[in-house]
């Protein structure tokens, strides 16, 4: 009799408990220095974007650097359909259109390709975002950039300052 007073206590314990522990707050992140962001995202590529410095003068170039890495514990393949591996997006913030596409005065190989990353390594992609597009204008704006493999995985955006 005194056992299942304590089952009936433990259920009812648990039966109380157990939606609190569900509706926990999450746990936020630690939020990574601006100008270096990554994502995982449930994906078996982790992909940071970075900038050199988190502001710059009008003409100046923004020098970016496209790091992804393979966190699986075995070989990963990424496949594209072209010759581009990557790509850009520059937005004047709280705006939804470009005002920069990396790729859009570039022309790319017609070629399928796969490229292999090991367990743990990383290829690494660099460029300058320029004038090519026309001097961007003072203001702050947000880059995103991602991979242009058949899953297109995204880096959290950044932001940057011209003065």
């Amino acid at each position: 009799m005194q056992s299942k007073i304590k089952r009936h206590k433990f259920l009812a314990l648990t039966l109380v408990a157990t939606p609190f522990l569900i509706c926990a707050p999450p746990v936020m992140a630690q939020e990574a220095p601006l100008g270096k962001r990554g994502v995982k995202g449930g994906s078996w590529v982790e992909l940071q974007v970075n900038t050199n410095k988190r502001q710059y003068t009008a003409g100046e170039p923004v020098k970016v650097t496209l790091k992804a890495t393979n966190i699986q514990r075995k070989d990963a393949y990424l496949k594209f359909s072209s010759g581009q591996r990557y790509d850009f997006k520059v937005f004047k913030l709280g705006e939804k259109e470009p005002v920069y596409i990396w790729s859009a005065n570039k022309m790319f190989t017609q070629m399928t390709s796969t490229l292999k990353l090991k367990m743990g390594e990383r290829q690494t992609y660099s460029t300058e975002i320029g004038s090519e597009m026309g001097e961007l204008p003072p203001g702050r704006y947000r880059l995103e950039a991602h991979l242009t493999n058949s899953s297109q995985v995204r880096a959290l955006p950044i932001e940057f300052t011209i003065v």
